[in-house]
Order: structure tokens, then C-alpha cells, then sequence
């Protein structure tokens, strides 16, 4: 978008580069670059656990897979969605304002989704139709004690995997 906005777009288009190319480099450029920031959350945590202040024995053992998981199977497939949505509105209007406004679409779409799976009594249904996948989360974790919400990770079962794998084709 910003090539058009500042006049750069003579500079980036005087070699020939096919369109899908040129917006597929763009694509996978600002995905791993948001992933590399993203990974600062589980990064920030796990150093803050093994700061030598914090009691060992309020944390438990360090469990790498604890900080891994919830990366790979909730933060970068909610990436590769959302950036695929903003990426594709910036590609197809070249300005910025549809962004804006998918964003609060966006938003406003997955408040009202929830709240509208929230009564559905098919809980298959639900874990696939929620696309960020929170409302599984919760599912899974109805019944869990606040131990359990301490030490154990959500399984990755089948239907973890097919919400995924609907959400990211």
C-alpha cells in the first residue's frame, strides 16, 4: 500500500516481476517478520519464569513445549488468518482504509460469532466454525481445576487439527 501513497512504485516495478511474486514475497515477508515479533510472548515468558528472584516451586519445572505449543498450534495460524485478510484488502484496494475498517469488522464479526456459538449445543460444530479457535479452548477447559489450567496443555486432537486446518486453507 505504501508504494502507491509515497510514489515508490516506478522504483519497485522497473524489473519486470510477475504480480504473484512480487505479492507473494510481500506476503510471506510480513508474515515472518510478525512471527519473529510474536515469538517475544512465549520468548518474554519463559524468561521471566527463569528469572533467578522467581520460586522454582510456584512454577514447576520448565517445559519448553509449554511455551512452544500454544505458538505453533494458536498464535501463528491466528497470524497467517488475519494476516491473509488485511493482506488481501491492502493488495485488492491499495489504500489503508479497508484495512481500518476490516479491522473493525473483523472485531466485531468474531464478538458477535462467539456470542452466537455460545448456544449452539453442537460442540464439534463450534470447534470448527470458531476461527481463532477460543472457544475450544474453552470447551476444553470447563472442567479443568485451576491446577490443571497450571500444568496441562490443551491436547491436540482431531478436531484442534481440522479447525486449524479450515481456518488456514
Amino acid at each position: 500500500v505504501r508504494d502507491f501513497d509515497t510514489g515508490m512504485q516506478p522504483l519497485f516495478f522497473t524489473t519486470p516481476v510477475p504480480r504473484r511474486a512480487y505479492l507473494g514475497g510481500r506476503f510471506t515477508g510480513a508474515f515472518l517478520v510478525n512471527a519473529i515479533i510474536l515469538t517475544s510472548i512465549p520468548l518474554g515468558l519463559a524468561l521471566g519464569a527463569l528469572m533467578p528472584y522467581m520460586e522454582p516451586e510456584r512454577f514447576g519445572p520448565f517445559r519448553a513445549r509449554t511455551y512452544v505449543q500454544p505458538y505453533l498450534v494458536f498464535f501463528l495460524p491466528n497470524l497467517l488468518l488475519t494476516g491473509a485478510i488485511f493482506f488481501t484488502l491492502a493488495a485488492l484496494s491499495r489504500r489503508m482504509l479497508p484495512n481500518y475498517v476490516g479491522g473493525i469488522f473483523l472485531l466485531i464479526g468474531y464478538t458477535l460469532a462467539g456470542e452466537m456459538l455460545q448456544d449452539v449445543e453442537n460442540e464439534r460444530l463450534v470447534g470448527i466454525l470458531d476461527a481463532f479457535v477460543l472457544g475450544r479452548f474453552d470447551l476444553v477447559r470447563r472442567y479443568w481445576t485451576p491446577a490443571d489450567k497450571n500444568t496441562l496443555l490443551v491436547p491436540i486432537d482431531g478436531l484442534l487439527v481440522t479447525n486449524r486446518l479450515v481456518w488456514m486453507a
